[in-house]
C-alpha cells in the first residue's frame, strides 16, 4: 500500500513562509548532518528553503510470511518526526576519475567522496525534481470503506457570509466523513538510464544488484549553494550543492529495479497537515 507522510520539518518551513519569519536551522534535522556535507551551514536571513530535490531508499519495506505460508511485501511506515529514510541509497556511484560532467552535476546534490574496497568513489544522494506542475488545489474529500474520493472545492457566496449553527441545550455538532484539504501533486520520474545507474551503484557498493530497490522516496527542501571538493586527480572542483536539506514528505512504495524495463513514474501528494473537518448536523 502506498502512503505519504508529511514531516514536521516541512510544516515548519511552511509556517516560516506563511508568516515571513526567518528560517531557523534546527540540529538533527538535515541530510547534510546525516551524510556529512555542508553540515551546519544555515541559509542567509533573506533565504527560505524550497522543495527542489528527491532522495530514495530501499528499507521502506519488509518481507512477511502470510497465514498460508506465502511471503508478501509490507511497508515499513514512516513517522512525521522522521528526518531521514530507513535505508538511503545513492542515485549515482562513480569512480572519482570518471565523475559526472559539470553539466550532469547540476541535476544532483548530496555529493560524498568515500573510499571503498581500495577505490575512491563519488556518490550522489540527492536529485533535482521538477515542481512546476505541483499547482496547489482546494479539494473536498470523503473517506468511505477506507477509500478516499476527492473533488474540487469551489467556494460560493455562502462562504463569505457564514451563518452560525443553531444549537439547543444538549446538542453538539457532529463531524462527518468529509474534510477539506489543499493538495499539491508532484510527479517523480525515474528514467531507464537513472535506473541502471542505481543498479550499478548497488553492484559497486554491495556487490548485489538485488538491493536496487526503491521502497521509500523522500521529497527534500533546501537552499542551493556552491560547494568545493575533491575531483579527479586530486584537483579541487566547484559544484552545485544544497544546504539545510530537510525531508518534507516520505512516500512508501515498492519497485525492484532489476525487474523494471522502462522508466518509473510516481506521484507524491502533499498539502495541509491540519484536519479541516466538515459537520453534517446536530446530535444529542
Amino acid at each position: 500500500m502506498k502512503t505519504t507522510v508529511t514531516t514536521i520539518y516541512g510544516a515548519f518551513v511552511q509556517a516560516c513562509q506563511f508568516f515571513k519569519q526567518k528560517f531557523v536551522l534546527v540540529p538533527n534535522t538535515t541530510l547534510n548532518e546525516k551524510l556529512g556535507f555542508m553540515a551546519g551551514v544555515a541559509p542567509a536571513d533573506n533565504e527560505m528553503p524550497s522543495v527542489q530535490w528527491v532522495c530514495i531508499g530501499n528499507w521502506g519495506h519488509r518481507n512477511v510470511n502470510g497465514a498460508n505460508g506465502r511471503p508478501y511485501t509490507a511497508s515499513n511506515q514512516h513517522l512525521p518526526s522522521d528526518a531521514g529514510l530507513y535505508g538511503m541509497i545513492p542515485w549515482v556511484v562513480r569512480p572519482i576519475n570518471n565523475d559526472l560532467t559539470a553539466n550532469e552535476k547540476k541535476q544532483y546534490g548530496g555529493r560524498i567522496v568515500k573510499e571503498h574496497n581500495g577505490a575512491r568513489l563519488v556518490l550522489y544522494y540527492l536529485r533535482k525534481v521538477d515542481t512546476t506542475t505541483a499547482v496547489p488545489a482546494m479539494t473536498i474529500n470523503v473517506k468511505i470503506n477506507g477509500q478516499v474520493s476527492s473533488k474540487p472545492f469551489v467556494p460560493d457566496a455562502s462562504n463569505l457570509s457564514p451563518t452560525p449553527p443553531v444549537i439547543q441545550n444538549g446538542e453538539v455538532l457532529e463531524a462527518s466523513g468529509e474534510y477539506l484539504a489543499v493538495k499539491s501533486v508532484i510527479d517523480i520520474i525515474i528514467t531507464a538510464q537513472e535506473i541502471e545507474a542505481i543498479i550499478e551503484g548497488c553492484r559497486i557498493l554491495d556487490d548485489n544488484e538485488g538491493l536496487a530497490i526503491i521502497s521509500e522516496i523522500g521529497l527534500v527542501s533546501g537552499v542551493p549553494r556552491q560547494n568545493s571538493g575533491q575531483g579527479a586527480g586530486g584537483n579541487n572542483i566547484q559544484y552545485d550543492e544544497v544546504i539545510a536539506a530537510q525531508i518534507v514528505g516520505i512516500l512508501n512504495t515498492y519497485y525492484s529495479l532489476p525487474a523494471a524495463n522502462s522508466q518509473i513514474r510516481e506521484t507524491m501528494t502533499l498539502g495541509t497537515s491540519d484536519p479541516m473537518l466538515l459537520n453534517t448536523g446536530l446530535t444529542k
